[in-house]
């Protein structure tokens, strides 16, 4: 039976996961197989050079890519400074001996282990340096400042970056003093995100603690203090969205270490992997040797692998890296670099069950043939890697690689191979690892591969005859797409300079974000009322500029958009103030979170927008346009997505990341239901005597043409044929004013038939299923209230339309008409001073378009009023049933009659003194209060008759008896 790959494999445990160096610190084999390469050993050597007597180099920040295994080589580090070099030994591959690095005894420094958090670092440092004191401290009374350092850490004990430098030194003197270590190194993994915190919250933590420390690490002198750092890219990168003033500082912070740039060559990676995958290369068949050394040798031929190491180096490297070819192993480390995670990716790919990984590779037999190349390599990227590439293909073209390899059509296999490892080439796109002609041949040919020149004809078959490939630049480099003018990626470089650190986000955001009102849908599903809150976000500066609603709007949003923590507790203190307070219809939300913790979504959109802006050569590069308009939609749709994330006014699939206030208290409003729901109990509170009117085309602000016709129409049959059932519409036809009639007359029980006829009525109690009484109630007691005064309809409009009616124009118009209508014998209409002594639909056609033009003026008659009311009923002898009678009852028939005298009857003055007097006071009337109770008495010589009760009843009698005389007289002058 055949032996496969996989049997010749011995994978070492230690790669198969992450290092945690506060972990594994207590593992002895945690650092087993580890490789001490001669980069390694360089860091090591920099950072040893602080045990000298009296060294200042004692401040350090390693920096290097994700994966690069920085937190292996810190792991090392701690090891080897406590004094655990002999067992160190057998288990690092290196001479790891102080003898070695000309140390002067074994060092004994204690190591203080810190992971990076989001989170103060101050408190991090005090957690980890009371974990190592309690550790080192197990008998005995606790001293007052070591209580102190534990009460600190727990956040018993407030503290500041003083206290803090000033017990690490305490610390490290007393384990001197006692004899417990030579000193102390603190090591602090993942300091990054030390910074991101720091950056964002300026407030809760400064990294002038971190200059601090470098500093008393510096002056440590004979009490040894190392201070060392681990980043994964500069000081700088983390400032970027700080003032200039801030960014100095940190850069002043920077300069205080001494920076370790971690990054291993080529050939010493390869020495890792061959370390991971341990392969036994006696086991290897003679012609899978040939073929690997074959391999090796055309890698180095290309100047792939950097470097020229001794034969003999050469051919063992080349056997215990099998079963990767040698022309693979650079576009592998190019590539996890790149868009991976370095060291952590490709160790991913050698030792994990990933599709198209060596691991599934390895279950093929172990034979010639076997190589991994760099075809099989492409097949793991596109599985892998293809998502992420998509997102940055600006910068590797995967779009066009990915497109152009499947969709070829190849009858030929070796054909896809070629394409293969132009298209990786392609992607990595570097000047050391061009895709030539003699590169393609050499990662597909010799032992084991294809024939050579059967790989250059299919090459030129390709370019010239499929045009699959195309050659580029004098260098005669293959690639799967036409020459580009663009080069995207120093487009991309030179808008990063230009848009630079984004300071603020706020007002970039305010374009995208939607500021569609949130309109409360239960109400308005249970009332037929369409209300809504619009919604506005603004920078703080502008809150109370926008704390109050639109006239349209029946509430208002208001999101505050804080950048700074800072402006966060500005807002709320802004939410609990009492202009927030007194307005009961607006809501304040506060982001949880500064904005500018997503500045860097922002800075990549607005890179974009420049790219495509100040980019000539897109204008006749088509793939590269195409290119960027994609990455620049991308870019939005990221960022548009977070921003729902974080508001999420509308989203339903998660929790809002704000703070909600109304009315001067925090809201409980966790997400959009929630504030759909909170808006809804608004409007019912706020709107808690609205009428129910279910009818779009008359329920709103604004009628439509349409609409506002019908309801002309409608209220001009109401004061028509206000005794006809329907009002005289005809029942088999459907116009818009019937729907009108339905929805509000029939459906409220306003209109009824009483015998014969029908007349209009106003609902009570349970009866009312409009809830239309309390809007009526509220006229008639506004009209009462103001006595013989006229009230203006604009000022009576508005009073429907505050709350606790909000009632739209719409439907605002046609209950004022039927209020007037319903109480026409006891209501007075004026449009511009004039009393009209009968009012129509047309008058209300135009009291919608100049309300202000219009009044209304209550007629009822009390007191002594009442009782000469009767007598004129009986001395005028006026047709129609007294008991319902009111004062327009006398006043428009006087009014009718006196407009309807021929001309010679309202001109002649040929009347007796009273007579004349009463025509021209009727003629000349403007209200029917003033002309029946004021001028008509004094047009009869008798005195006005006042609302109370002093005046006599034998005054009223003499009053009415006049009046009727006048009138005579009148009748007589022309009759």
């Amino acid at each position: 039976m055949s032996r496969r790959i996989a049997n010749v494999l011995n994978i070492a445990p230690r790669y198969l996961r992450a290092t945690n160096i506060e972990r594994d610190f207590a593992d002895p084999n945690a650092l087993e197989n580890y490789v001490l390469t001669p980069h390694t050993r360089n860091c090591l050597e920099r950072i040893a050079r602080g045990l000298r007597r009296g060294s200042t180099d004692r401040a350090w920040r390693l920096t290097g890519n994700y994966g690069s295994g920085k937190s292996s080589f810190a792991l090392l580090a701690a090891r080897w400074f406590s004094g655990d070099a002999k067992r160190l030994v057998g288990k690092v591959q290196g001479n790891v001996s102080y003898e070695s690095f000309s140390c002067e005894g074994r060092p004994k420094i204690q190591p203080v282990l810190v992971t990076g958090s989001r989170e103060p670092m101050a408190n991090a440092i005090l957690r980890a340096l009371a974990k190592m004191m309690v550790e080192n401290y197990t008998r005995g009374q606790r001293s007052e400042v070591l209580c102190k350092i534990i009460r600190a850490a727990d956040g018993e004990l407030t503290f500041n970056d003083a206290d803090v430098v000033r017990w690490v030194q305490w610390c490290n003197g007393k384990l001197i003093k006692d004899g417990k270590a030579k000193g102390m190194l603190l090591l602090l993994d993942e300091l990054g995100k030390f910074l991101e915190f720091a950056a964002f919250h300026p407030s809760q933590q400064d990294v002038f603690l971190l200059q601090r420390l470098a500093e008393a690490a510096a002056s440590s002198g004979d009490i040894p203090f190392f201070i060392v750092g681990l980043l994964h890219q500069g000081f700088s990168a983390y400032a970027d969205n700080l003032d200039p003033a801030a960014q100095r500082e940190w850069e002043k912070t920077a300069g205080r270490f001494e920076e370790i740039v971690f990054d291993q060559p080529l050939l010493q990676i390869s020495q890792l992997v061959a370390s991971a995958l341990q392969i036994n290369e006696h086991q290897l068949p003679r012609d899978v040797k040939a073929e690997a050394l074959a391999g090796m040798e055309s890698a180095l031929s290309l100047g792939w692998l950097g470097g020229t190491p001794r034969r003999d180096e050469l051919v063992s490297l080349a056997y215990r890296v099998y079963p990767l070819h040698a022309t693979v192993l650079p576009a592998l480390v190019r590539v996890f670099r790149r868009f991976g995670q370095n060291e952590r990716s490709l160790f991913s790919f050698l030792l994990s069950n990933e599709p198209f990984g060596l691991q599934e590779f390895a279950d093929r037999t172990l034979a010639s043939g076997n190589s991994y190349r760099i075809p099989d390599f492409y097949d793991y990227v596109r599985a892998n890697f293809g998502y992420r590439l998509s997102l940055q293909s600006y910068r590797s073209h995967w779009t066009q690689i990915e497109s152009m390899i499947e969709s070829f059509a190849a009858a030929d296999e070796l054909d896809r191979q070629i394409l293969k490892t132009v298209g990786v080439l392609n992607l990595l796109d570097v000047n050391d690892l061009l895709p030539t002609g003699k590169a393609v041949v050499a990662a597909l040919g010799g032992p084991g591969g294809a024939d050579e020149n059967r790989i250059q004809q299919k090459i030129e078959h390709l370019c010239r005859s499929n045009h699959a490939l195309f050659r580029r630049g004098v260098s005669g480099a293959l690639c799967l797409w036409p020459h580009t003018s663009a080069d995207l990626e120093a487009a991309y470089d030179q808008a990063v300079k230009a848009v630079g650190g984004v300071q603020r986000i706020g007002n970039y955001l305010r374009e995208i974000l939607e500021v569609r009102p949130i309109v409360a849908r239960r109400h308005y599903i249970q009332s037929g009322n369409l209300r809504y809150f619009e919604v506005t976000y603004c920078p703080i500066v502008d809150l109370e500029n926008n704390a109050v609603p639109d006239i349209d709007a029946d509430g208002k949003i208001v999101v505050a958009l804080c950048e700074t923590e800072d402006e966060i507790a500005t807002a709320e203190r802004f939410a609990l103030s009492g202009l927030v307070a007194a307005r009961h219809n607006l809501l304040v939300a506060i982001p949880d979170v500064p904005l500018i913790n997503h500045a860097g979504l922002v800075a990549e959109s607005m890179r974009w927008d420049w790219v495509l802006t100040n980019t000539p050569a897109l204008n006749g590069d088509r793939y590269a346009r195409e290119e960027v308009s994609r990455q620049r939609a991308g870019a939005r749709l990221f960022l548009e997505r977070r921003v729902v994330d974080l508001f999420g006014l509308r989203s339903f699939s998660g929790n809002m990341a704000l703070r909600w206030y109304r009315a001067g208290q925090r809201e409980t409003i966790t997400s959009a239901r929630q504030l759909l729901a909170k808006v809804s109990d608004y409007c019912d509170a706020v709107y808690s005597q609205a009428p129910v009117l279910r009818n779009e085309l008359i329920n709103r602000r604004v009628l439509g043409s349409q609409a506002a016709a019908a309801r002309q129409r409608l209220m001009e049959l109401m004061f028509a044929e206000t005794d006809k059932p329907l009002f005289g519409m005809d029942a088999n036809k459907r116009p818009p004013e019937m729907s009108m009639y339905l929805s509000l007359f029939k459906a409220g029980g306003l209109h009824v038939q009483v015998g014969t006829k029908a007349r209009l009525v106003y609902p009570k109690g349970s009866d009312d299923k409009l809830r239309l009484a309390p809007v009526f109630e509220a006229l008639s007691s506004r009209l009462a209230r103001a006595g013989d005064a006229r009230i203006g309809c604009d000022e009576i409009l508005r009073m429907m339309a505050d709350p606790p009616f909000g009632i739209r124009a719409g439907p605002a118009v046609l209950l004022l008409a039927l209020f007037v209508a319903h109480h026409r014998n006891e209501v007075a209409l004026y449009e511009s001073g004039t009393f009209l002594q009968a009012a129509n639909g047309g008058d209300f056609m135009r009291l919608a378009k100049v309300p202000e033009s219009f009044a209304l003026q209550l007629c009822r008659l009390e007191g002594i009023r009442s009782d000469i009311f009767e007598h004129l009923l009986d001395v005028l002898q006026l047709p129609g049933d007294r008991r319902f009678a009111h004062i327009l009852d006398v006043v428009s028939p006087l009014c009718i009659y006196m407009a309807r005298l021929p001309e010679y009857g309202r001109n002649t003055r040929r009347l007796p003194t009273q007579a004349l007097g009463v025509r021209d006071a009727i003629l000349s009337s403007r209200e029917p209060i003033k002309i029946l109770f004021h001028q008509l008495p004094i047009a009869c010589e008798m005195p006005p008759i006042p609302a109370d009760v002093s005046t006599s009843l034998s005054v009223g009698k003499e009053f009415a008896a006049r009046l009727r005389r006048a009138i005579d007289q009148i009748r007589g002058a022309y009759s």
